[in-house]
């Protein structure tokens, strides 16, 4: 999955590939505090936790693709 990170992190738009749960976890870390504890984002990171330990990725990934519609940052699935 790309997507812009210009609503994500302060500077220009950069494009991020996301491919492991490690880089979805490395974007949240990225999050300003105050947007990591917001519901949405928080979300994701439960299911992100869950997927780690399940092995099951997929509600990370539609949890993340939800939050990233709802924010209005371009997302490209591949």
């Amino acid at each position: 999955m790309q997507l812009s990170s210009e609503e994500c992190a302060p500077g220009p738009p950069t494009i991020a590939t996301l491919q492991t749960l490690g880089d979805i976890r490395a974007l949240l870390s990225r999050l300003p505090a105050e947007r990591r504890q917001q519901s949405t984002w928080r979300h994701v990171a439960d299911r992100l936790n869950r997927a780690a330990r399940s092995g099951d990725v997929n509600d990370a990934v539609i949890a993340l693709r939800f939050v990233l519609q709802l924010e209005r940052v371009p997302c490209l699935p591949q």
